[in-house]
């Protein structure tokens, strides 16, 4: 059964703002399998000491595509 309603327009503000949060993850991801790669000593032991907790790539990705697809504000709205 399809609904009727449509999703509401995406500004471009939103759209800009997703797609910049969805590539920040990959860049950083990319980034992490480089360095590892390399494997240089120093790198190896930044990455130890930081570590970033995957919730905020998480947050990142999810932020990114709800910004960018109305339908997923759809799905799941911030407010009521």
């Amino acid at each position: 059964m399809e609904s009727d309603t449509q999703p509401a327009p995406t500004s471009k503000t939103m759209l800009w703002a997703g797609h910049i949060m969805s590539v920040l993850p990959v860049l950083l991801l990319l980034f992490s399998g480089t360095m590892k790669l390399v494997k240089s000593a120093v790198v190896v032991e930044g990455f130890t000491h930081l570590g970033y907790p995957p919730i905020v790539l998480g947050v990142l990705v999810w932020g990114g595509l709800h910004l960018r697809d109305g339908r997923l504000r759809a799905l799941l709205p911030w407010r009521t």
